[in-house]
C-alpha cells in the first residue's frame, strides 16, 4: 500500500506523498471496500469515509493500462477499534453504490485466534467445574487405605486387580514418611466397596497379609 496524495480530514490527519521504502502497516487493521462508484475521486472517498473512522492509509486499486479505479479500495485504520464500524457500511449506498466491506486475512485470522482462545477458556472453565464436581464426589466416597503391599507387586496389576469390585473412583499410590508405601482406594458405588473390603481382609499376597482401615465415611 502507497500513501496518496489527500488533504487535511475533520479529524485533522493529513496524507501527503509518502512512500517511504521503510513505512511498516498493520495488517490487523486493513479492511477492504470493493463495489464502488468507480467515478468516486480519492479524496472525495477518504473524506466521506473519515466522518465514521480514522483512516491511517488508503489505496485505490487500478487498472494499470488505463488508470481508472477498479471500485476497490484497502484502508488501514487508525484504531482497531474501529474495524466494527467499517464493516457495519456494507450494504449502506455510497455515491450511488451499494459497498461491500470484508476484513482482511489477517484480521480473520486474529478473530479466529480470538474465538480459539475463548473456546479455550470456556474448555478450562468446563474442566475445572468437572474436577471440583469429581473432587466434591469423591470426598463423599468411603475411602481404603491398603497398606502392607508386597514390593514385587505391580502397581498397574494391583489397580486391574482391584477393578475386578468394580470401577474406581480413586487410585493413589502413596509413599510413607517410613519409606513403606500405602494405595488410597475409593469405589463409586457402595456395593463396590463393601465388595472389596469382604474380600481384602485377612487376604495374602506373595506371602505379605494385606492391611485395610477406611476414612471419608459419607455423613
Amino acid at each position: 500500500i502507497i500513501n496518496t496524495e489527500l488533504q487535511k480530514s475533520q479529524h485533522g490527519f493529513m496524507k501527503v506523498n509518502d512512500h517511504r521504502e521503510n513505512k511498516t502497516y498493520n495488517s490487523n487493521r486493513i479492511v477492504f471496500i470493493y463495489n464502488l462508484n468507480t467515478r468516486v475521486e480519492e479524496l472525495e472517498l477518504y473524506e466521506y469515509l473519515s466522518k465514521f473512522m480514522i483512516i491511517s492509509d488508503m489505496k485505490v486499486l487500478k487498472d494499470k493500462f488505463t488508470n481508472n479505479s477498479k471500485g476497490m479500495v484497502y484502508i488501514e485504520l487508525f484504531k482497531q477499534s474501529d474495524i466494527p464500524i467499517c464493516l457495519s457500511l456494507t450494504g449502506k449506498i455510497i455515491f450511488g453504490k451499494h459497498i461491500m466491506v470484508k476484513s482482511s486475512e489477517a484480521e480473520k485470522n486474529l478473530a479466529w485466534q480470538i474465538s480459539q482462545n475463548t473456546y479455550k477458556i470456556e474448555e478450562n472453565t468446563t474442566t475445572l467445574k468437572k474436577r471440583k464436581r469429581r473432587s466434591s464426589t469423591e470426598r463423599k466416597l468411603i475411602h481404603l487405605m491398603i497398606s502392607n503391599i508386597n514390593e514385587l507387586i505391580n502397581v498397574r496389576y494391583l489397580e486391574q486387580f482391584l477393578n475386578i469390585f468394580g470401577k474406581l473412583a480413586v487410585f493413589k499410590k502413596n509413599m510413607n514418611k517410613n519409606r513403606t508405601t500405602s494405595y488410597t482406594v475409593a469405589y463409586f458405588s457402595q456395593n463396590s466397596t463393601n465388595k472389596a473390603m469382604k474380600y481384602l481382609l485377612n487376604l495374602q499376597l506373595l506371602g505379605k497379609r494385606i492391611e485395610i482401615s477406611t476414612y471419608g465415611l459419607k455423613e
